[in-house]
């Protein structure tokens, strides 16, 4: 994808175009239409007006490209064909904020990666889109998500994943990312998997996450692989950091600090002949539970 053109170049360079030959015409129509990009805020030439019409008209196979700023508005987006989305100055500067009036996106049955945007005040309660799980990103319908270098900031779900859902079928890798005060209401406080074959976290945060059940992470007949995970959650009932069922789980190199579970498993409680495998150093510090 190439540089977005700001819009005085573009109107310099259509302003020769006019004199010039048709060859030169070709070129510039060339450069602008062919990168299979879209990008939105700023003076970008190719805004749509908002974000969300952004990506409701983008191809298959196109990338949006975000100005820093704050988007409002157009939450509930369902993405059912193959897109990518990134900033130009990472999650910090870029940020779209539901407002916790919906979740930011559905993936059902098509690919999402998301590179450096920060996702606020997400909100999945069931009134929208048909269900209570996700409260930024519910993946279903054997969709894909890759989350790249993003931050998840005040986000709940009704039910399973304040951040994240992750329906039987689907795939998601989560990579240097963050995520902040995600709460459920039954179980994931940040991110819920149910029936996931390739599943993988890295290089991630999960900082003061709640749900009744697996603080930070609920997994359910799913494989994970998680390297170099920070996590800092607590559980109404079992599983201050994890809680997993009929799954396998891989850690390595992750630390888990003051996790708290109200009933067992500080920091993981393992259900029907689930497995967790741990490699290399981490550190395990503060936990506790009533019980284990």
């Amino acid at each position: 994808c190439a540089p977005p053109v700001q819009t005085s170049r573009w109107r310099e360079g259509m302003s020769v175009a006019r004199f010039s030959s048709l060859r030169t015409c070709l070129l510039l129509f060339i450069s602008y239409h062919w990168t299979n990009c879209i990008f939105v805020g700023g003076a970008d030439i190719s805004s749509s007006g908002d974000w969300a019409s952004a990506l409701k008209g983008a191809a298959p196979g196109e990338e949006i490209v975000f100005a820093p700023g704050r988007y409002l508005g157009g939450c509930g987006l369902v993405i059912d064909k193959n897109l990518s989305l990134r900033s130009r100055a990472g999650a910090e500067e870029t940020v779209i904020d539901c407002e916790g009036m919906d979740r930011h996106f559905v993936v059902s049955g098509a690919s999402l990666t998301i590179q450096g945007v920060g996702l606020l005040n997400g909100m999945a309660n069931g009134t929208k889109n048909g269900s209570s799980d996700g409260g930024c990103i519910r993946v279903e319908d054997r969709g894909e998500v890759v989350v790249d270098a993003c931050s998840f900031v005040n986000c709940v779900a009704g039910r399973f994943g304040g951040s994240i859902s992750i329906s039987s079928g689907s795939k998601a890798d989560v990579v240097s990312s963050r995520f902040h005060n995600s709460s459920a209401l039954i179980a994931g406080g940040a991110l819920h998997a149910d029936g996931i074959n390739s599943f993988s976290i890295s290089n991630s945060e999960f900082l003061s996450s709640f749900s009744a059940s697996g603080g930070a992470l609920h997994i359910l007949r799913s494989n994970l692989f998680a390297d170099s995970m920070l996590i800092d959650g607590s559980s109404g009932t079992d599983g201050g950091a994890i809680f997993c069922s009929g799954s396998r789980i891989e850690l390595r190199n992750s630390t888990f600090r003051r996790n708290t579970a109200a009933n067992a498993g500080g920091v993981a409680f393992l259900h029907n002949r689930s497995e967790v495998i741990v490699h290399g150093q981490g550190l395990w510090s503060r936990n506790s539970a009533a019980s284990g």
